[in-house]
């Protein structure tokens, strides 16, 4: 992941927990790592399915519009 993905999600609210280490910066523990990797994967699944239910409305949607209309030339 480049830098500048990292702080664009850490600016999001949505980087790993961080650890401050006097003057050596910043490290993320392999646990807060794990965490926040989970945390991604089920955002990931929830805009997926977001997603795939908004198309799926509009698909419907254009079906019903098409058989209104064909209803209508008949």
């Amino acid at each position: 992941m480049s830098q500048s993905a990292y702080y664009e999600l850490k600016r999001k609210g949505r980087g790993p927990r961080e650890m401050r280490i006097g003057s050596k910066g910043v490290r993320i523990s392999r646990e807060a790592a794990q965490e926040w990797r989970r945390r991604m994967e089920e955002i990931a699944a929830e805009e997926i399915a977001a997603t795939e239910s908004a198309s799926s409305n509009v698909k419907e949607k254009d079906a019903e519009e098409s058989a209104s209309s064909e209803e209508e030339a008949a």
